[in-house]
């Protein structure tokens, strides 16, 4: 398992790293943080969006087309990154294929346009079909879960959202900004992760991603809280 990576600037609840959140942070096998880009301008191009777990999982666009933007003061007043929403996509292959227990959890700057179904963050398998899926669809207008089982979460907006599961079949806990939308979102196993796309790729999202971060491991609701918490405080997203 990786660890945090050395780094020292990622602030805890309440605007420091305390030691229950750092004891969880580090165990991630992939973290993406936009506020810790650096060499980018403002309106820039990112073609890679490096791990701090210390796992070397960074997530890359390796074409010219597909890559998204760096924007400063967006979200409680830090950057995100942007995808437009028809070619811009990044990948991240893990070195082996993760079978459930895991965990994943995500802040989601904005859903910029609900037009159709759009793949915020979607996951595949080592036979590379779907299996692990944030996404809005048209036909409800609502975001969803997807593990093996499909889970209809909040209705659709514009609003900043801490996304998070635990995905671990039957016993799978999975929450949009502290509120549980089932217990079951099926057993699929992890091996590539994609922003922005499905790993096909279609379903392209008009989104923003700030953080993301998977664990090789199943949190407790205890542990689960501790990095939700960690992660609203700093987007500035309220829980319920």
């Amino acid at each position: 398992m990786g660890g945090i990576g050395g780094l020292g600037g990622v602030s805890g609840v309440g605007g420091i790293m305390t030691p229950q959140l750092s004891v969880q942070l580090d165990g991630a096998i992939l973290w993406v943080a936009a506020d810790q880009i650096e060499g980018v301008a403002d309106g820039g191009v990112v073609t890679t969006w490096s791990d701090l777990s210390g796992d070397g999982n960074d997530m890359v666009a390796a074409e010219d087309d597909t890559r998204p933007t760096y924007h400063l003061n967006q979200m409680n007043s830090l950057p995100v990154v942007r995808f437009e929403g028809s070619e811009d996509r990044m990948v991240a292959t893990l070195a082996t294929e993760r079978a459930q227990p895991n965990s994943t959890y995500a802040v989601i700057a904005k859903l910029s346009d609900s037009a159709g179904n759009e793949q915020m963050i979607s996951g595949a398998n080592e036979a590379n079909s779907n299996s692990h899926v944030f996404y809005h669809r048209a036909s409800s207008n609502a975001f969803y879960y997807y593990s093996g089982a499909e889970i209809s979460g909040l209705a659709e907006d514009t609003d900043d959202h801490v996304f998070a599961a635990v995905w671990n079949g039957a016993s799978s806990i999975l929450e949009t900004d502290g509120n549980v939308h089932s217990a079951d979102a099926g057993a699929n196993a992890l091996h590539k992760i994609v922003f922005g796309s499905s790993q096909t790729p279609d379903e392209y999202a008009d989104c923003e991603i700030a953080e993301f971060l998977v664990f090789d491991v199943a949190h407790t609701q205890a542990q689960f809280d501790i990095i939700s918490a960690y992660l609203a405080a700093k987007w500035g997203i309220t829980l319920a």
